[in-house]
């Protein structure tokens, strides 16, 4: 008999590398794959993508605006997905309903199939009140705060099975009452075919003319920028020939793009927008550096980026703000750390990857190393079915489901 799941996100498929990774492990291990997602414009209300059945329901776009747009955004999808899932449900008969945050209440739209037998999976890939914190500043003591905890708790509570992102994500959550039995780990990378055609490893012989540097990913003012701008500014001083392009989009781009022409870094730092993985690969294998810039705080704690798994699996040397969550896993010889507040620390970390492009190629050959080891995305392909399997019952324990979980740094 065929297993059948139904991935439920308010998000569009194809087009969520996290959620590529996870189809594929679903569709490797035999599964029968259907989406139930958003309608963006220029896609139909129904398609068969990548072997996978594509609903999408109309709704809310989602945008970073205020607290009621986020709330209308959450529920404009919610509901028509109860609703639509008690058709297919009646229709298709699946055996695992796989629902993504944001928002936590989205478990319920699973609530009729469960009540008919399906296991819930939950991938809370974000949390709430940390992102809350964060964005609007609120305390815990806060109503918004605690009603945020008391639907993270109830979402976990409701379904069989919960993934986090890493030990710190993990953590939070058991922090605030979640059951340890219930909360595995998948790590937050994902897959796109486009990666397959393997690492390109940095001369270590390079004489670097330019010195190009790279950031790339939705651009927001939590990363801190204007510091990464003040470093490049000595860097500058030192080393004129030397390039930082920050590629995607964000609504702060032209706050930034006013920065860099006040520091006079306008042919230095350049924004070439967003750009498909096709043109994006090429571009991030040409540099000699990724930058991953974040600022500490209670967001980041208990977040690793997406970007970092790409720039190991393309062997493209890191340069990243030391956070907690990223320097609790990752060891020391794979990332070139720097404390994001600090400019000197930060423009000394580039000047140091110039000087010496010996340290790019070691950094980036261990980095591949240590990620093929415990990172890959085959790697956490099996770790996630795991989840599944504790999910349906099949096996009692999965938190460390496959290698690379919860790894001690070496």
């Amino acid at each position: 008999m065929t297993k059948r799941v139904c991935i439920v996100s308010q998000r569009n498929y194809p087009g969520d590398a996290r959620l590529s990774n996870q189809v594929l492990a679903f569709q490797n291990a035999g599964w029968e794959v259907e989406f139930v997602g958003t309608r963006p414009a220029n896609k139909p209300a129904y398609s068969f993508e990548e072997n996978v059945r594509c609903y999408r329901l109309p709704s809310l776009e989602r945008m970073r605006a205020s607290k009621i747009r986020y709330v209308f955004e959450y529920v404009s999808f919610l509901l028509p997905a109860m609703f639509f899932l008690i058709y297919l449900h009646l229709k298709r008969h699946y055996a695992v309903i796989f629902i993504t945050n944001l928002p936590d209440p989205l478990v319920l739209a699973g609530l009729f199939p469960k009540l008919m037998g399906a296991k819930l999976l939950f991938d809370l890939r974000e949390v709430t009140p940390e992102m809350l914190e964060d964005r609007f500043g609120y305390g815990p003591d806060h109503p918004l705060m605690k009603i945020s905890v008391w639907l993270e708790q109830f979402a976990i509570r409701f379904v069989d099975q919960a993934l986090s992102t890493n030990d710190q994500m993990r953590n939070a959550v058991l922090s605030r009452g979640a059951d340890p039995n219930k909360v595995g780990i998948m790590l937050n990378l994902g897959w796109v075919p486009i990666w397959k055609s393997g690492p390109q490893l940095p001369d270590p012989n390079d004489k670097h003319e330019p010195f190009r540097l790279v950031m790339h990913g939705t651009i927001l003012k939590r990363y801190g920028l204007e510091y990464l701008f003040e470093a490049m500014k000595l860097v500058v001083e030192k080393v004129p020939d030397v390039e930082l392009e920050i590629i995607g989009k964000g609504e702060i781009v032209p706050t930034l793009q006013q920065q860099v022409k006040e520091l006079g870094l306008e042919k230095t730092i350049t924004f070439p927008g967003f750009m498909w993985y096709t043109e994006l690969v090429p571009r991030l294998r040409r540099a000699h550096a990724g930058i991953i810039f974040l600022l500490n705080n209670v967001e980041t704690r208990v977040s690793h980026t997406h970007k970092m798994y790409e720039y190991f699996s393309l062997g493209v040397p890191i340069i990243a703000s030391r956070t907690e969550a990223v320097a609790a896993f990752v060891p020391e010889n794979c990332i070139y750390f720097v404390e994001s507040e600090n400019v000197e620390n930060v423009a000394n970390a580039i000047l140091d990857l110039y000087e010496h492009p010996e340290k790019c190629y070691n950094l980036a050959k261990t980095a591949l190393d240590w990620y093929t080891d415990n990172c890959s995305s085959e790697v956490q392909q099996a770790a996630f079915m795991s989840n599944v399997d504790k999910a349906l019952g099949l096996r009692p324990h999965a938190f460390n489901g496959a290698q690379g979980l919860s790894v001690a740094r070496s």
